[in-house]
């Protein structure tokens, strides 16, 4: 992902994109503060949780900044069956800009692509995940307890997606399997990514993608 994210800072760069370093992410304050604390407890539960408290903290930076918005870009190992079970959860009603639908499907369609990319080593279980939420099945092994790093990632994916309505910091997602046009040509943008002429395609889909509002909890 660290090519990619490359990638896709050096064909944004001149339209103002930079490192998403200083923009804020959601913390357990927020969450308190928007009434959203309970529902990201029962996310964080639904996921096999085993501590006391959802953890709060390094959850992951952006991918970078693109004006005032924050932008995360979605690799193979972002769609899969914990990853949909996150997009169930009533706060994306609030988020209207969110392509709930679109990365439902793609967590249905692109399993297989996650299982390829990640049953090796950190990809599939690490100690913090497994402290986080338990241990993890055998590799490969989707059934009963999966990848504790699987669990872990759509957690903290679910977490970022709320910035919008718990720190008001705008925030748009984007996947290596969107689909994006130019030059009369369409492809993925993970194939994009290579193609200097796909840089304005790219902006489209990223302010397609910025909240309409971002207040009030879900």
């Amino acid at each position: 992902m660290i090519e990619r994210t490359e990638k896709l800072m050096t064909l944004l760069h001149s339209r103002g994109a930079g490192p998403g370093t200083e923009l804020p992410l959601p913390r357990p304050a927020d969450f308190v503060r928007e009434g959203l604390a309970e529902q990201v407890m029962q996310v964080y539960r639904a996921l096999g949780g085993k501590m006391d408290e959802p953890p709060g903290t390094h959850v992951g930076g952006w991918t970078l900044a693109y004006g005032d918005m924050a932008v995360a870009l979605d690799g193979e190992l972002h769609f899969n069956r914990w990853r949909a079970q996150t997009l169930e959860a009533p706060a994306y009603r609030a988020l209207a800009h969110f392509p709930t639908r679109k990365y439902l499907d793609f967590c249905a369609s692109f399993e297989r692509q996650a299982l390829d990319a990640g049953i090796v080593g950190g990809r599939w279980t690490t100690q913090s995940a497994e402290i986080q939420f338990g241990a993890s099945a055998a590799p490969g092994e989707l059934s009963g307890a999966g990848s504790a790093r699987w669990r872990q990632r759509a957690f903290f994916d679910f977490v970022k997606d709320l910035a919008p309505l718990a720190c008001r910091v705008p925030m748009a997602r984007i996947a290596i399997w969107d689909r994006v046009a130019f030059s009369s040509v369409s492809m993925t943008l993970g194939h994009a990514l290579d193609e200097v002429g796909a840089a304005s395609a790219i902006a489209r889909l990223i302010e397609s993608r910025r909240p309409l509002e971002t207040t009030g909890p879900a």
